[in-house]
């Protein structure tokens, strides 16, 4: 895990946190500026498989594209 990586499971645990004091998923998404179904999303990952799951997946690079030219 990176430190970027780190920072990123450590807010999503702060959200988290907070979405459970208010029990207001709406208000707490907005506040954070998270999307309410990714919030979902990684909170059911969280719940099912803890932190690790909280780590954002590498994106996929592209392929070269073949030179037409």
């Amino acid at each position: 895990m990176t430190k970027n990586d780190g920072r990123e499971v450590q807010r999503k645990l702060r959200v988290r946190r907070y979405a459970e004091r208010t029990r207001q998923v709406a208000k707490t998404c907005s506040y954070f500026c998270f999307g309410w179904a990714g919030f979902y999303s990684w909170r059911r990952a969280y719940e099912q498989d803890g932190e690790a799951r909280l780590v954002n997946a590498k994106t996929i690079p592209k392929t070269a594209q073949p030179d037409t030219t």
